[in-house]
């Protein structure tokens, strides 16, 4: 047994060893690749052959932005009637907005988006349906806190990078590397996969994410993505999960569409073997985006984000049906790859048609009472909290033995404040007890009870024992997001830590031990501390503070042992 097992265990240390070596590698591609981010177009111009398409093979945009390789008379003259259709709308829609709580849940809403929302006013509708304006008002300053904990802790850098190249080449505000839109949708993708650590980051997200950049800015479409993927309507975030259980139930709901209202669809289908999830993974995950023509993909999106998902099966059903004919003559591969590739072509109908048919096709399903899929599961919803912040994120300098002495504190994102302008709430953990030279600061409201239950988040930081350089940055492990160890009751107040520093101080002064006077340990501290020196008496008196006990060489002149707060006696 010993010999037979000798390979496996050789061949785990050797992979291991590999991926020691490779490590170091990835994490500076890592920073490359945000690095030429932030710099946009100075990044650029460090790529040799930057990954675009060149301006002269499609020299024609329509008014979507869409490179095209000719314009046809055609075209134009569609184009033309169609911006004129939208400025008569523009009006209807600007009052709309104005008196938006009558207009909001009324019919006359519901029919001029399935009309279409006019190109000026979309990005405000969308905001104003989706509760953008509300939640970014309870929440200022998360997106920022957001990107910068994406940057540092982001393990999906590599991907989103991969797929922002992908993501609407044809489109002229994506076409150019490292331009404004790509750096925004970058930031997006990066700040939710730091929101969202369950989900993270999937494939699809950014086909989503860059339809709501066209019409927002970066910070209104990072609320809008969050909103679509945690809005009960919406619910998106079920089918990024690990186990696809929303994708299953939706695709079970298709299926049973197929059977019930066009049997001999669904009977050719399954005669050629396509199943269901060969075609409407991408379909249902990126809201048809890139998977129709993309005029018709922003009218579908209006629908989808007034509706909610029933309207993903509906418009599944209605693709189907528009093509039906076609799809009953094709067979084997051609199937699969009319299917999956063949319907982002132009459509025989045109938009308007093609939203009329799928009004009709949501009053055929609700009279068959088959529109609205199976209620959601449990295993959809997000079984972790949203937006949990790290306590402390990279530490600035570290202030000098003086400065700490000059009562001094050190908060929980790395720059030094006044005690009296530090948080109250900030709680100490018990794990410091156990480890003191490295203690953890919880960050969040609420009393100790509530660290506990799981509510706060704990982050490592180090102690104060250098002077203005200050040792290396701290190791913020991410395995500290899940729910710490209940805490361990310390001092209630630093009238009680007093008196147990004294009670203590007495107990040794009869003991006949010897009392160091404040001008000793002052003068102490002064011999033992310097700018470019660690200071060891300071990491004493720091596990002195943290734990709420006297230190046996100070006495009585111990600072006041407040829990949560990191300082030293004057």
């Amino acid at each position: 047994m010993m010999l037979s097992s000798w390979p496996v265990h050789m061949g785990s240390i050797t992979c291991s060893i590999a991926m020691e070596a490779v490590k170091p590698q990835l994490t500076q591609k890592r920073e490359v690749i945000i690095r030429k981010y932030e710099q946009g177009c100075r990044g650029r111009a460090q790529v040799e052959h930057p990954e675009e398409e060149d301006i002269n093979t499609r020299p024609f945009i329509n008014y979507l932005g869409i490179l095209q390789e000719k314009m046809l008379l055609r075209d134009r003259i569609l184009e033309a009637k169609h911006r004129h259709q939208e400025a008569q709308r523009v009006e209807k829609w600007l009052k709309m907005i104005k008196h938006w709580t009558q207009y909001q849940s009324s019919k006359k809403m519901e029919s001029r988006v399935y009309k279409g929302i006019p190109l000026p006013v979309r990005g405000k509708v969308w905001s104003l349906l989706l509760d953008v304006d509300k939640v970014k008002a309870d929440n200022p300053g998360k997106y920022q806190q957001m990107k910068e904990q994406g940057k540092l802790l982001s393990e999906h850098v590599h991907q989103i990078d991969a797929d922002i190249r992908r993501t609407f080449q044809n489109h002229v505000m994506f076409r150019q590397r490292y331009g404004v839109k790509q750096q925004a949708l970058f930031h997006v993708l990066l700040a939710y996969s730091a929101f969202d650590h369950e989900a993270g980051y999937r494939q699809g997200m950014n086909w989503v994410a860059a339809v709501l950049l066209m019409f927002l800015d970066e910070d209104d479409a990072f609320w809008a993505l969050t909103q679509l993927m945690s809005k009960p309507k919406h619910a998106m975030h079920g089918f990024y999960k690990a186990n696809r259980t929303k994708l299953e139930r939706l695709q079970q709901h298709h299926d049973n569409i197929l059977k019930c209202r066009v049997p001999k669809l669904k009977k050719h289908l399954d005669s050629q073997g396509v199943s269901t999830a060969a075609y409407t993974q991408k379909w249902f995950q990126q809201c048809f985006v890139d998977e129709a023509p993309f005029s018709l993909v922003l009218r579908f999106f209006d629908v989808y984000i007034l509706e909610g998902e029933a309207m993903l099966t509906a418009m599944s059903y209605t693709a189907l049906k528009i093509h039906r004919r076609y799809l009953l003559k094709c067979s084997g591969n051609s199937l699969h790859e009319y299917l999956q590739d063949g319907l982002r072509r132009t459509w025989d109908m045109r938009d308007d048609a093609v939203l009329r048919r799928l009004q009709a096709t949501k009053e055929e399903l609700v009279k068959f009472k088959c529109l609205l899929p199976p209620s959601a599961k449990q295993e959809e919803m997000p079984s972790m909290p949203l937006g949990l912040e790290l306590a402390s994120l990279v530490p600035g300098p570290q202030p000098t033995c003086r400065r700490r002495r000059m009562g001094w504190r050190q908060n929980r994102v790395g720059c030094a404040v006044p005690v009296e302008l530090q948080a109250p709430h900030t709680q100490v953990a018990a794990g410091s007890r156990n480890n003191p030279d490295r203690f953890m600061v919880a960050s969040g409201p609420g009393d100790t009870k509530s660290i506990s239950q799981g509510a706060f988040v704990f982050t490592p930081v180090l102690p104060l024992n250098a002077g203005e350089c200050g040792p290396s940055q701290p190791e913020i492990k991410k395995e500290l997001l899940c729910p710490p160890k209940p805490a361990q009751q310390g001092p209630r107040s630093g009238r009680e830590a007093w008196s147990q520093a004294c009670s203590a101080a007495r107990r040794r002064q009869q003991s006949g031990g010897r009392e160091f006077t404040a001008l000793e340990s002052k003068k102490k501290a002064d011999e033992q501390c310097s700018p470019r020196q660690p200071c060891n008496s300071s990491v004493k008196v720091l596990r002195i503070h943290i734990s709420g006990l006297p230190h046996p060489d100070l006495g009585q002149y111990t600072d006041h042992a407040r829990p949560g707060r990191m300082g030293v006696p004057p």
